[in-house]
């Protein structure tokens, strides 16, 4: 868990704030290791023995005062008596000191499985600590792509497979025009098919459950696994010329979720504390075993949700949620017939049924090997945006998270299909090159890490201070004020929020008090189950595995537990607790500042202004917030001997006198030529590299954020010698170094080059051993996903591919009037000259 404040001393009122021209705003990794890795004692402290302040109800912390008869909120200053049962912990001095919440600013506890439906926990002394669960992965397989990118899918599986744990259950199903459900209990792979409906009530002619129960699709990965590569390997290519319409995505991700709701025996529930369902009338309780001692796969639905890995190899053109339409054509008459395409889409709720008149029509998306060369002619329907985010909530609710794996050189439509990822707390990525395609690392990564699920996120702060606003892969309740849900998140998903002051005092007559900020985030996980009794350690390793040895009470007895690979559900929850130290002027406000969080600030806000105003709108307001701060700053560095600049070229937009600020000019010119306002660079004219960045960038912490948005640039003398750490991106930056090897880290991908004049014996590419190389497979190791590696020698490789990366140099393909084209010198001289012009309208100089 970690709390990165855009300034690190925050403005004393509202006033102070305006007048430094910075964001005042948290940026919150909620599920992030911390240095201390908290220990989590049930024996010793639940979350329901944690005391909280009745008025606010933050929860106890080191910091608050203690006194005889009760113990004052840190927060909000209320007086909570230790008579009230749950204070009652607090009341003598000497237990204070071994009560962990009170002992260090960052807590972790594990909170009761409490089910008012569920009788049988209840029955477990004081509500269940866990429960054992058997994780469900399900592969959903474009069926429609060549021999190239099966070989590339099968790779793919073949990974997940390796970073399943041996109980997980694993089910593969393929789709096209019909969805294919593959039966791997015999000796040899048997195949159910379906025919997709898509102008039916339902998705699919026959629900799925009927045609193979999901009990029979899911195979635990640990015995069944040689036969589950032998059913991969069967699967077949699409043939040459496939006929448009034969890409049913949407109708087949209707049925999967129909499918795991009726198996899960799962009805809708109001979302609230991460519960998605409860548990239907049936013989067996949900938490019992199965007959093989494995957990039930009820109980696994019901507690850990699903996955589901999504592979599409183009974009979806059958039924619902049929992504592009070709530009409206005349029509012969009016009585011709009817229209070619029907715009309405249907209800994805799967305990709905969707009446025939709200059916999409097929649409109309033509094969992407057709499409390749004319995608630009090819728009994405907005009504297949409205099925995916229905579709994304319906997962959500059922606690089904969607992994989208994108692997097609034309247009995927996936500014349509991205709700459907970031509203279920899944991923999108897109390779445009099947040849360069790290699918299969990317795959054992996402399925490897450990994830925050179902979670619920409260920022709670002194009364002086209020949240403004929310940004992020979060939704806010409709209950209650101030908190949002979190479908899931690993430990690098980044929420930021804007504060602001609550009167125009601010924290003026609380000289004496600091304000406070809490954290407060409860969530669920899955976790290796131990045998050892005693604490639970939890620490969050490099890849965010989450490592522990379980103890308390286990609902459903030790079915699953001693498993051999065997995993629990635990609901947890942290809280963090962070003093704010004022600043009382503008320039202490500038040596605080951290750019890197104030970066974060102005991508979530440009991009939402990009949704709401359109992305050229968007990046005049980002250009005009770097006007108004560099008049602001300068008129806070001249004031005390009132001497104003006398020209333009006197102000100061480098913010020359304070280091901390030197950053932000340069990395808003790079949001100007960011993903966030237009194509990727060097994207093809689809869309679909930038709409994958975007989703990227949606939740990457300050420190990634930024190598996404600036990329970092490193000189070798060779491959065994660095020269400089960082350079500018601009040639100029190339010429003056003069050296031979260039590494470009630009967080999704990476770029050697080899200069023209670099000598003819430095080895090519670097060899194995080189420090060059081990510093790439120590990023691409370090990475969410892994970089695509580009090796290039100039003279011999096309060099663009590393020199589109040069974001300071002029864009001379832009048209005109496109802010930031001139490059980043005439950007700074435009800046400049706007910002002489404010102050003179301002008299300030």
């Amino acid at each position: 868990m970690a709390v990165h404040l855009t300034l690190k001393k925050i403005p004393v009122n509202g006033a102070l704030k305006d007048e430094s021209g910075l964001p005042f705003a948290c940026v919150v990794q909620p599920f992030a290791k911390a240095e201390d890795a908290p220990l989590i004692k049930p024996s010793a402290v639940r979350a329901r023995d944690v005391g909280r302040c009745r008025h606010c109800f933050a929860y106890v912390n080191k910091y608050c005062s203690f006194q005889t008869t009760g113990w004052g909120c840190c927060l909000c200053g209320t007086y909570n008596e230790y008579r009230c049962l749950s204070n009652r912990r607090y009341a003598r001095p000497p237990l204070r000191q071994a009560v962990p919440e009170l002992r260090r600013a960052l807590v972790e506890v594990q909170c009761d499985l409490d089910d008012e439906a569920d009788s049988a926990l209840q029955a477990e002394g004081g509500g269940a600590m866990e429960v054992a669960v058997a994780p469900v992965t399900l592969a959903l397989v474009d069926a429609g792509g060549g021999e190239e990118w099966l070989e590339l899918v099968r790779g793919a599986l073949a990974a997940a497979l390796e970073a399943l744990p041996p109980t997980a259950l694993f089910g593969l199903v393929t789709f096209g025009t019909q969805v294919e459900l593959w039966d791997v209990r015999g000796p040899v792979p048997a195949v159910r098919c379906v025919a997709l409906t898509p102008d039916g009530a339902a998705p699919t002619a026959v629900d799925l459950g009927d045609a193979l129960p999901l009990s029979a699709l899911l195979a635990p990965v640990g015995a069944t696994k040689e036969r589950i590569a032998a059913a991969l390997d069967l699967l077949e290519p699409a043939q040459p010329g496939q006929p448009l319409g034969s890409r049913g995505f949407g109708s087949a991700m209707q049925a999967v979720l129909r499918y795991i709701s009726a198996a899960g025996g799962m009805l809708p529930l109001e979302a609230h504390g991460g519960d998605r369902s409860t548990p239907a009338s049936s013989p067996a309780h949900p938490a019992a075993p199965a007959a093989d001692g494995l957990p039930s796969i009820a109980a696994s639905l019901c507690y850990a949700g699903a996955r589901v890995l999504a592979f599409l190899a183009g974009a979806p053109d059958n039924g619902r949620g049929a992504v592009l339409r070709a530009p409206p054509r005349p029509l012969p008459s009016a009585s011709s017939g009817p229209p070619l395409f029907d715009p309405t889409f249907p209800d994805v709720n799967p305990y709905a049924f969707v009446p025939l008149a709200a059916a999409s029509g097929r649409g109309a998306a033509a094969g992407a090997d057709e499409r390749a060369g004319e995608g630009s002619q090819w728009e994405v329907d907005l009504g297949a945006r409205a099925f995916y985010e229905g579709a994304a909530a319906a997962a959500a609710a059922l606690g089904v998270r969607v992994d989208v794996f994108a692997a097609c050189a034309g247009p995927c439509g996936l500014e349509a299909v991205e709700p459907l990822a970031s509203g279920s707390g899944g991923a999108l990525l897109h390779y445009p090159h099947l040849e360069q395609a790290a699918l299969p690392q990317d795959v054992y990564r996402r399925l490897s890490a450990s994830a925050a699920l179902g979670g619920l996120l409260r920022v709670r702060l002194s009364p002086e201070l209020r949240v403004a606003r929310a940004y992020g892969p979060l939704a806010a309740d409709e209950r209650y004020e101030d908190l949002a849900h979190v479908a899931a998140c690993d430990a690098h998903t980044c929420f930021a929020f804007d504060l602001e002051f609550t009167s125009t005092v601010g924290c003026g007559d609380k000289a004496d008090v600091p304000p406070f900020l809490q954290m407060a985030f409860q969530y669920s996980v899955v976790v290796p189950a131990g045998s050892v009794a005693g604490a639970i350690e939890a620490s969050t390793g490099a890849e965010g595995e989450v490592r522990s040895s379980a103890n308390g009470n286990s609902a459903g007895g030790n079915s699953g537990a001693g498993v051999a690979g065997g995993r629990v559900f635990q609901r947890r929850l942290r809280i963090l607790t962070v003093p704010l130290t004022v600043a009382r002027s503008v320039r202490d406000l500038y040596t605080s500042t951290d750019a890197d969080a104030v970066l974060v600030m102005l991508a979530h806000k440009t991009a939402r202004a990009a949704q709401e105003v359109g992305a050229r709108e968007a990046g005049a307001l980002l250009q005009d917030w770097l006007v108004l701060f560099a008049a602001a700053y300068n008129r806070s560095l001249r004031r005390d001997d009132d001497a104003g600049p006398t020209a333009a070229s006197q102000v100061d937009v480098a913010c020359e006198g304070a280091e901390a600020l030197q950053p932000l000019a340069r990395l808003a010119y790079a949001l100007l030529c960011s993903p966030l306002l237009g194509e990727a660079p060097g994207a093809p004219a689809g869309g679909d590299a930038a709409v994958a960045a975007r989703h990227l960038w949606a939740a990457l912490p300050p420190g990634e954020l930024r190598r996404a948005v600036y990329p970092a640039l490193a000189s070798y003398s060779d491959p065994d010698t660095q020269a400089c750490a960082l350079h500018s991106l601009s040639r100029a930056a190339l010429t003056t170094a003069g050296a031979p090897v260039w590494l470009l880290d630009a967080f999704s991908q990476l770029v050697v080059y080899y200069a023209p004049t670099a000598p003819a014996g430095l080895p090519f590419p670097p060899p194995p051993s080189s420090a060059l190389r081990r510093a790439i497979n120590a990023i691409r190791a370090s990475r969410r996903i892994t970089p695509a590696l580009h090796m290039l020698r100039g003279g011999h490789h096309d060099a663009e591919p590393f020199s589109r990366w040069l974001l300071e140099e002029p864009d001379t393909e832009a048209p005109a009037g496109t802010l930031g084209a001139g490059g980043f010198v005439a950007f700074l001289a435009q800046v400049q000259g706007e910002a002489y012009d404010y102050m003179r309208e301002q008299g300030w100089c």
